[in-house]
């Protein structure tokens, strides 16, 4: 917060003094048990007297990020630094990697492993349905940052047989196409119990380092229809769509071949419960991060 404080400043947001305000912010002195052996770090790399080994956990530099955040050069420079301190680091993605590496230069990279987050799934009941149409959910908080308004225009030049819920904390605009249910905010069991009953999730996202409701979506088994750009294309892989940013007639063409085909549907579902089972499930993650945990004590 303290290199925020100049923000109004011409010049601050790129100044080296505030890159070091930033900096010096990230490092934070932690107090911990004599026989903890690892420190685990994400947003504030901890540091103890006598030193411990600590993992640094990042999700590299994804291509697609928000203007707000920190110019990726900048990001680089404060990766190089931390990436440097760390006995191992933890990258998220691929895609988070190679904009990582692309832009910091002087990395040790035979110290950074990919190696998914952790997303615990604890999938409730399908509920009972007697519509006959495909249902389609988005999922997301902030939805005028995740592409909800290219898929509310997409939703108009989308067919009949194709339902869309849309679950966010957005206000309801006006004239929404009679195929768009608004649920609004729900809590988490509620959001899981919405995800499950659904055919398709669509998440056309231009601005994720991970996209942790793609992840629950392979989990629950759903194809989906998500930016071509970024990390949500590589968790789907071949059980979804990945269609260019901001086009929403790809995307409505997307979302009308598999509500228009049960099979393509069936064998979509199939691969992202593979893919979740093989890559990002807590057992196969859970494993990845105790190997990255030893070799950072080691």
């Amino acid at each position: 917060m303290t290199s925020r404080a100049g923000d109004g400043i011409p010049g601050w947001r790129g100044s080296g003094i505030r890159r070091a305000l930033r900096d010096i912010a990230q490092v934070e002195a932690v107090r911990v048990e004599p026989s903890v052996e690892v420190l685990f770090g994400h947003i504030v790399f901890p540091t103890t007297t006598p030193p411990r080994p600590v993992v640094w956990s990042t999700n590299g530099i994804p291509p697609n990020r928000l203007p707000t955040r920190v110019p990726a050069a900048q990001s680089a420079r404060t990766q190089e630094r931390l990436v440097g301190r760390a006995a191992m680091a933890q990258c998220w993605s691929e895609c988070g990697l190679r904009g990582l590496l692309e832009h910091a230069r002087h990395l040790p990279e035979e110290r950074i492993r990919v190696v998914p987050p952790l997303v615990y799934v604890d999938l409730p009941q399908a509920e009972t349905r007697h519509d006959g149409d495909v249902r389609a959910i988005f999922i997301g908080a902030s939805g005028r940052v995740k592409g909800l308004d290219v898929l509310l225009e997409a939703m108009r030049h989308a067919g009949q047989g194709l339902r869309l819920q849309v679950v966010t904390s957005d206000h309801k605009p006006e004239g929404l196409p009679t195929s768009v249910e608004w649920v609004g905010p729900l809590d988490r069991e509620a959001v899981l119990a919405r995800l499950v009953s659904s055919d398709i999730h669509v998440f056309p996202s231009r601005v994720e380092s991970l996209g942790g409701v793609v992840v629950e979506a392979l989990a629950a088994g759903l194809p989906q229809v998500v930016d071509e750009h970024g990390v949500p294309s590589e968790i789907v892989g071949d059980s979804g769509f990945a269609v260019p940013a901001g086009d929403a007639g790809a995307l409505a063409e997307a979302m009308m071949r598999l509500a228009g085909d049960d099979h393509l549907r069936g064998t979509m579902a199939a691969a992202a419960r593979r893919r979740y089972d093989t890559r990002y499930s807590p057992t196969v993650v859970g494993p990845q991060l105790e190997a990255l945990i030893d070799d950072a004590a080691t």
